[in-house]
């Protein structure tokens, strides 16, 4: 689980890198830019969502299935990748 959130979260990272708006490090500050940054927020809640599965299982030993991360967590990860690929595309193709 904490791979899939890193993964994301590198995405993220890379795409607010690119936008010269990686100012901060720390899970706050891409929170924060996730939700306000007109960009990202149609990703925001799949992005908090694998935040919170990854705070769970690391802090709060929960236990994820192999089917619930077929179901839910691959869906969002997969969501956001593409997402931000898009993004990351848009510029340089312009």
């Amino acid at each position: 689980m904490t791979g899939y959130f890193y993964s994301v979260l590198h995405w993220i990272d890379a795409y607010l890198v690119r936008e010269n708006r990686k100012t901060e490090d720390g899970h706050a500050f891409r929170n924060t830019q996730t939700n306000n940054l007109k960009e990202l927020t149609p990703i925001s809640r799949a992005y908090r969502k694998l935040y919170s599965y990854s705070r769970n299982v690391r802090y709060e030993l929960v236990d994820f299935t192999a089917e619930d991360i077929r179901r839910d967590v691959l869906p969002k990860v997969r969501e956001i990748r593409e997402y931000v690929e898009r993004l990351l595309a848009s510029r340089t193709s312009n």
